[in-house]
């Protein structure tokens, strides 16, 4: 609220936040979420139809939604220019449980934060898989992987003629 500087829970905004974090706990990657929120209409925070990735991981990462803040998240590094950045652990940091109103219950927000960090940490081991790790337009996206040399496997349409294709899931390297 700009009047008492209270948090309080806008209940348009909050829906779309309940939306995002439910079918991310169901296993919904986030390009799938962002295309689903385009599909229904949903504007961001600022207005616009497209949503990002990074949007939606924003959401996921953030503490507010269940109703704990945390204090210190950048910090000052030029008070002449003003530039911030990430504290890294150059200042102070605080951490208030249960600070305001929650969004989502404690259950959902470590269960989606769970799901996100086991992605990020795949992401890192399979670079070369460049985001395709968690993609849920098929059953068995981002399961597979190669006997050989453990790439994610990625599904492929081979033409045998211009009226046969087949399905086979292929290794990238």
């Amino acid at each position: 609220d700009p009047k008492t500087k209270i948090l309080t829970i806008n209940e348009e905004e909050a829906d779309i936040v309940r939306f995002i974090f439910t079918k991310y706990a169901e296993g919904y990657g986030m390009e799938r979420i962002c295309k689903d929120l385009r599909t229904m209409g949903c504007k961001t925070k600022r207005g616009n139809v497209r949503w990002e990735a990074r949007t939606v991981a924003g959401i996921i990462t953030n503490e507010k939604y269940k109703g704990d803040i945390l204090f210190g998240k950048t910090v000052t590094i030029d008070p002449i220019e003003k530039k911030r950045v990430r504290n890294g652990g150059q200042g102070d940091q605080y951490y208030f449980e249960k600070n305001h109103p929650a969004i989502i219950s404690d259950e959902l927000w470590e269960k989606a934060n769970r799901i996100y960090q086991i992605r990020l940490e795949e992401a890192k081991r399979y670079p070369q898989c460049q985001g395709q790790v968690f993609v849920g337009k098929f059953a068995m996206s981002g399961k597979l992987r190669c006997g050989c040399c453990g790439t994610i496997l990625s599904r492929r349409t081979h033409m045998k003629t211009t009226s046969i294709s087949k399905n086979v899931w292929k290794c990238r390297k």
